[in-house]
């Protein structure tokens, strides 16, 4: 493994040092973490759930909430595909248990990796359409499954796509594609995970249909697990995740032996 040693702009470490009254490698890793001024170190020393950002920022969010809600109103189930690492089966957790106290009829399918690969797989539609889900949603995956999706499509399956991975030029053909990578994407905090994405999707269902923000809250610690496991920046949104994510884990009830 090669070591990257930032270098900050020596500047700015002699202002925090004069500023913050700290000794040099605190300015220097304040530095490096992008606080560049006291405003800055405000939000980072004092995560807020306020400061989280807008779901429906996201591009297609809109689209995507007003899908699930009409298969809630009309009891159509709804698959979630999963994805085998820690991230994807947190961000399957998450909209499952999310999407079911929402009155969802809702299942979740894991794939196989040494039989399926990695994302959407042929399998999983074949399961959705066996539990007649005209519905799926992606977790961490779904992207690049062009293949995947329009055979989706024929049968009848919408497919929501959320993930985080770069996108290439041309988006599949989903009912719907939630990731913030997107060049057309104006959310401004693009270092999602895909439990992140989940939860920014279970955020806007919060708030389109009005229910307490206690249930998205209870969440968090799952969401932490899937922000860690994938080595995504603490920073930014993914900090106050995870800050409120630690405490809640400290006396969390998402627990199975």
């Amino acid at each position: 493994m090669n070591w990257r040693i930032l270098d900050p702009d020596p500047e700015i470490v002699s202002s925090h040092i004069q500023e913050f009254h700290c000794t040099e490698i605190i300015a220097k890793i304040m530095a490096n973490r992008g606080i560049n001024s006291f405003n800055d170190s405000h939000s980072f020393f004092n995560p807020d759930l306020s400061l989280l950002h807008d779901p429906f920022l996201i591009k297609d969010m809109d689209r995507a909430v007003d899908g699930v809600i009409l298969n809630i109103d009309k009891q159509s189930p709804i698959l979630i595909f999963g994805d085998y690492d820690v991230d994807g089966t947190t961000a399957a957790s998450v909209l499952y248990l999310a999407l079911s106290s929402l009155g969802a009829i809702v299942s979740t399918y894991i794939p196989n990796r040494d039989k399926e690969g990695y994302g959407l797989s042929v399998q999983g539609i074949e399961r959705a359409q066996a539990s007649g889900s005209d519905l799926i949603i992606t977790r961490d995956c779904g992207i690049n499954a062009f293949e995947q999706i329009n055979i989706s499509n024929s049968l009848g399956i919408d497919v929501v796509v959320t993930d985080h991975h770069v996108p290439g030029d041309i988006l599949p053909d989903a009912f719907a594609i939630l990731n913030p990578q997107r060049t057309d994407c104006a959310y401004p905090f693009d270092s999602l995970c895909g439990s992140g994405v989940a939860f920014k999707l279970v955020h806007a269902l919060i708030k389109k249909t009005g229910k307490e923000l206690t249930s998205l809250l209870n969440l968090l610690d799952i969401v932490t697990l899937g922000t860690a496991a994938d080595f995504v920046p603490i920073l930014d949104k993914n900090r106050i995740i995870v800050h409120y994510g630690i405490e809640q884990l400290r006396s969390t009830t998402h627990l199975e032996i």
